[in-house]
């Protein structure tokens, strides 16, 4: 077995994906991460961040999908792998050949390129996808021909085979046909370069999906390239958007959301994460998501971000202070959606913009305020009627003010790793459609150890 011959020879394997847009601090953060034993260092550089993380360990680090051609940025890592051992191994996967030009010490990195996958190994891929056998299966079901054309098509990129695999299963044999002899033909027309073949692919793929389904994978723009997101969490956030209708079968609104997102997975618009409960998607896929949403999804970086668009519906914050940006979000009447993916060692400051924001967005559903310096609530939150998601994980408030008692359609109320939280409002028990009330047992033993009156009325709960 080849990954027991691996694991004698390093301490630790990590398989870090770095996108285009996540930049250097992407590696740090998946280090902080991915390496817990170690003792996490507040602030600091990244240099010595890493340093604290992989101290005397010998690592198998694969960096997935960079794109950086700044030489600084690996001289930083370079640093900031010094005190691991001598036998650490770095491998780099990129799509630029100008990433490996150039080492630390000005050297260039031995590099393979990697070319199209075989054409008998794109019908062995579309075969396992399609039918769920292998190429002698195809012969037996006469599909033979026709697989062979639309594996042709797809131009040796592995993920176009494996995406349209899935679409055909278990599908007619016209419609195999129909596939092939019209939307893969106008692939050859009109695209000649390799990301809008595999973006004209995919979207086919995305055309084929029921509307529930379009719907779920248009929502997750809102995440990062590279980011990693949890089942359970998603499905939340689809059914505060109320992308996920009661079912007249006896299930639960959770269950049906999980069906959803299996079916994304199989259908590979998901991808798990190797030895990770996590989630994410592939670049691509992601720039079809992207595509798809069009200005419905936005990703807010800097304190003073470029012009916002006002129809914007989903906001995601990556930056350190939101008050510069605070305008322009406001101006966004309809925002449904503000969401905060970002590390958990980072601290967003909103200075004193809430209780406008509150005031003014009253149609948001989803609110994230996890992971901000956030420590008291404006009685603005009662502006929000239809909010059905609010995270206040990793914060440092006291007290919830009595105005979210007036949210009735609040289904989801997170207080994980709230350590300065002393107790519940009273009402509580007026959030009947809540689901979930997610906070730490410590929380209910040392910290409120009565429970609000007539909580037993929240029979939503899950």
């Amino acid at each position: 077995d080849k990954d027991s011959k691996l694991a004698g020879h390093c301490d630790v394997k990590i398989w870090i994906s770095v996108t285009d847009r996540e930049g250097p601090m992407n590696v740090s953060r998946s280090f902080e991460n991915i390496i817990p034993a170690k003792d996490y260092i507040p602030g600091g550089s990244l240099e010595s961040k890493l340093q604290h993380s992989v101290e005397g360990l010998k690592l198998l680090l694969v960096l997935d999908d960079v794109w950086t051609e700044n030489l600084e940025d690996w001289k930083e890592l370079e640093k900031g792998l010094l005190t691991a051992h001598n036998g650490t191994r770095v491998i780099v996967t990129g799509r630029s050949e100008n990433v490996f030009g150039l080492s630390p010490q000005n050297v260039p990195i031995p590099h393979i390129p990697l070319g199209k996958l075989p054409h008998e190994e794109c019908l062995k891929l579309f075969a396992r996808n399609a039918i769920k056998g292998d190429e002698s299966d195809l012969v037996n079901k006469d599909v033979k021909a026709i697989a062979d054309g639309i594996v042709s098509k797809c131009d040796g990129l592995p993920l176009a085979v494996e995406v349209i695999g899935c679409l055909l299963r278990n599908k007619a044999l016209d419609t195999w046909s129909d596939i092939l002899n019209n939307d893969l033909a106008k692939v050859e027309e009109e695209y000649r370069d390799e990301k809008h073949r595999t973006l004209f692919v995919l979207r086919l793929s995305y055309f084929h999906l029921p509307p529930e389904l379009k719907h779920c994978f248009s929502f997750c723009s809102i995440f990062p390239k590279g980011h990693e997101f949890d089942k359970d969490e998603l499905v939340k956030l689809w059914m505060a958007h109320s992308l996920v209708q009661p079912s007249k079968l006896v299930e639960t609104l959770e269950d049906k959301g999980r069906r959803y997102f299996d079916r994304l997975q199989e259908l590979s618009f998901f991808q798990q994460q190797p030895e990770s409960e996590k989630y994410s998607m592939q670049d691509y896929l992601h720039d079809l998501a992207e595509l798809v949403s069009g200005k419905y999804s936005c990703i807010v970086k800097g304190e003073n971000p470029s012009r916002i668009d006002p129809k914007t519906h989903h906001i995601a914050l990556m930056c350190e202070k939101v008050e510069g940006a605070s305008k322009s979000i406001m101006k966004c009447k309809k925002l449904r959606t503000i969401l905060m993916p970002m590390s958990r060692n980072s601290l967003t400051d909103f200075g004193k913009t809430l209780g406008k924001m509150f005031q003014t967005l009253n149609y948001l559903r989803v609110l994230d305020l996890s992971s901000s310096s956030v420590a008291k609530l404006p009685k603005t939150l009662a502006e929000l009627k239809l909010l059905h998601y609010l995270n206040l994980s990793r914060t440092k408030i006291k007290w919830l003010p009595n105005e979210l008692c007036s949210l009735l359609n609040l289904q989801t109320l997170k207080l994980l790793d709230c350590p300065w939280l002393l107790g519940l409002p009273k009402g509580l028990s007026r959030l009947i459609n809540l689901r979930h009330l997610e906070i730490e047992e410590a929380f209910w033993k040392y910290r409120c150890p009565r429970q609000p009156p007539n909580i037993g009325r929240l029979t939503s709960l899950q």
